[in-house]
């Protein structure tokens, strides 16, 4: 039986080779991997037939589960992303599943990547109930099996991001890093609902107050869920979203199944009517008492309003979900600047700063990637070098 110190000494032994040509490293991975598996553990791949039943169990029995890792987005994610094939893998022990892992393999420059739309993937999820010594089985199996199929597909990297609602109240960190991954850490706002909703609007800034109140006076706001669920309306909201963006974004497979994410109550739709015109919606994803904001849509043709939208939109969000007795709700990634693999626009820093004058607390947002390849890193490093320098010669000239 191999000791857990000996598979850490042979990860680490692997991890500092993974640049090399050397075969002899892939039969070493794959010699490990099926003597650890001999100990009491079976991965199930997504192509085999036990898959979907054993992935539906998961979102029963993990009751850390995130809106990520539901059936309907990972689905989502399958069309929206530009997947080459979904390698995504269960650990079971005693026909159980205890661990869940994400992993699409992605086409990008040529280049194959463990991405998520050439983005960062979930991370891997893991049963609550473990013990530690299990969990540490479990964990070590699973990273080394990632290790072991991307020296199979030549993968140049691996992304992946730790949702902050996983434990929101427990003691988090980016474990990532104790696996060979570089850390690559943004920030994200989070409102706790738990409080009551006078304390929540007093911490609304005085701007967004006075916007929330006017748009009051002036637009009627409709919520769409699973009481009301209306495909007219949400076909407002998808053409919308298509005339706002000036072109199709996404296939129409991705609107259908978060219509059906209203129908089975993991969403939410929110209108905003002026006078007889719907001029804007937003649409907001739940799952285990948090909820995430996800995309907006406004009407560029009413460009002059009387007041703005988004607010009474966002707004309307919170007393809804805090009427239901929702706990978090993530409003937002916060961007300050050029940072590894991101580089947000104006835009994206200026809704930033809109999203954080609801309140709450700006948290960390781990992060992390996992480079098998120099040419790759070698590649972002250099994009990061040439957007720093951006960043820092813009900033001094408004000095």
């Amino acid at each position: 039986m191999i000791s857990i110190i000996c598979v850490l000494c042979l990860i680490v032994q692997i991890s500092r080779k993974l640049f090399s040509e050397n075969g002899e490293i892939y039969e070493e991975m794959i010699l490990y991997i099926k003597n650890i598996k001999e100990l009491f553990m079976n991965l199930i791949y997504k192509n085999d037939p036990s898959f979907d039943d054993l992935f539906e169990s998961i979102q029963i029995t993990f009751s850390n589960m995130t809106y990520a890792y539901t059936t309907l987005i990972q689905n989502y994610f399958s069309i929206y992303s530009n997947i080459k094939e979904n390698l995504s893998f269960i650990i079971e022990i005693d026909n159980k599943p205890v661990a869940f892992c994400p992993l699409f393999l992605e086409i990008n420059n040529s280049q194959n990547m463990f991405t998520l739309s050439q983005s960062f993937l979930p991370a891997p999820l893991f049963f609550p109930g473990l013990g530690q010594k299990i969990m540490n089985k479990v964990t070590t199996l699973l990273m080394a099996t990632i290790d072991e199929l991307a020296f199979r597909y030549d993968v140049t990297k691996h992304c992946v991001r730790i949702d902050p609602l996983l434990d929101y109240d427990g003691v988090s960190s980016n474990w990532l890093l104790k696996y060979g991954y570089l850390g690559t850490s943004i920030h994200t706002q989070i409102l706790d609902l738990r409080k009551p909703l006078s304390d929540i609007f007093s911490k609304v800034s005085k701007g967004h107050k006075s916007d929330i109140k006017k748009a009051q006076k002036h637009f009627s706001v409709y919520v769409w869920d699973r009481t009301n669920a209306d495909f007219e309306c949400f076909e407002n909201y998808r053409k919308l979203h298509h005339k706002a963006a000036g072109k199709v974004t996404r296939p129409l497979e991705t609107f259908s199944l978060q219509f059906e994410g209203i129908k089975q109550d993991k969403a939410i739709l929110v209108g905003i009517k002026y006078k007889e015109d719907w001029i804007a919606y937003s649409y907001f994803s739940h799952v285990n008492n948090c909820i995430y904001y996800g995309s907006a849509s406004d009407d560029p043709d009413f460009s002059e309003l009387p007041a703005s939208c988004g607010h009474l939109q966002l707004w309307t969000a919170i007393e809804y979900y805090h009427q239901r007795g929702f706990h978090f709700l993530e409003t937002g990634w916060q961007h300050y600047g050029p940072q590894l693999l991101d580089y947000p626009s104006a835009k994206e820093i200026h809704i930033s700063k809109f999203k954080k004058g609801f309140g709450g607390e700006t948290l960390p947002f781990f992060r992390a990637v996992k480079y098998y390849s120099e040419k790759a890193f070698i590649e972002d490093v250099d994009t990061f070098k040439q957007k720093q320098l951006e960043f820092i010669n813009s900033t001094q000239k408004d000095l």
